[in-house]
């Protein structure tokens, strides 16, 4: 993707023991919080369901806090 301006790396992180992990404590807190699956927690808010909300908007800041944390 660098080649056409957007400034997108493709390439996939190396899998480690630390990163699965911390992925795994936030998707398990996640669930527990709001008893939904990501996708269905985005099909929710497309149902213009409220609660959804905070899941999306948690989904996205944890993929960008995992994004920053694990380069």
């Amino acid at each position: 993707m660098w080649h056409f301006g957007t400034g997108v790396n493709p390439h996939a992180k190396p899998m480690t023991s630390s990163s699965m992990f911390f992925f795994w404590m936030i998707f398990g807190t996640g669930m527990g919080l709001l008893d939904y699956y990501p996708g269905t927690g985005i099909g929710a808010l497309g149902d213009r369901s409220c609660h959804a909300l905070h899941g999306v908007v948690g989904v996205l800041a944890c993929a960008t806090l995992y994004e920053e944390a694990y380069p």
